[in-house]
């Protein structure tokens, strides 16, 4: 990838300058050059620094997460997996006309039309738009079930219940 090549020089270079600039401020506040608030507006610099690494940032699954877990509850979406399951047991695209009616909460989580796959005891429904990208929900057989990597990275699944998941396809 390009990005650490990027990346790592450009963090290298500003922290070298925060070294430069804190030994310059720490002897210019010795000498009585200058006044101590230079060296604890500084110091406020590099605690925002080390703190903006510490604060949780959204990733883009924590939001659309929060849908099945407000709009539907676990036992919906399992008997959702089992009565899709039970259809087709091939690895392929599921017509979404064979889904029955009472699953049509689940299927318009998003806007965008849903396409369901049935493999290793797990069902994945995924919308894919254009502008947002994919969103996706795996519904496992089994509880503690995880999302392979092959799927999506870790940074981009969220746990919701134990057996289902939301996350972003690669």
């Amino acid at each position: 990838m390009i990005a650490p090549l990027i990346v790592v020089p450009l963090v290298l270079a500003i922290a070298v300058c925060l070294l430069i600039t804190a030994v310059r401020t720490l002897i210019k506040v010795a000498k009585r050059e200058v006044d101590f608030n230079r060296l604890l507006a500084f110091a406020s610099v590099l605690l925002l620094t080390f703190l903006s690494f510490k604060i949780p940032l959204p990733t883009f699954v924590d939001g659309p997460a929060v849908t099945p877990e407000e709009e539907i509850d676990a036992h919906q979406l399992i008997s959702f997996a089992r009565a899709v399951g039970e259809r087709d047991t091939v690895a392929e695209l599921t017509d979404l006309r064979n889904v029955p009616d009472k699953f049509s909460r689940i299927l318009a989580l998003s806007d965008a039309n849903p396409a369901i796959r049935v493999a290793d005891d797990t069902v994945y429904v995924n919308w894919s738009s254009t502008p947002v990208g994919e969103l996706a929900v795996a519904i496992a057989k089994e509880k503690n079930f995880s999302i392979s990597i092959d799927y999506a990275p870790p940074r981009h699944t969220r746990k919701v219940y134990d057996q289902v998941w939301v996350f972003k396809p690669r």
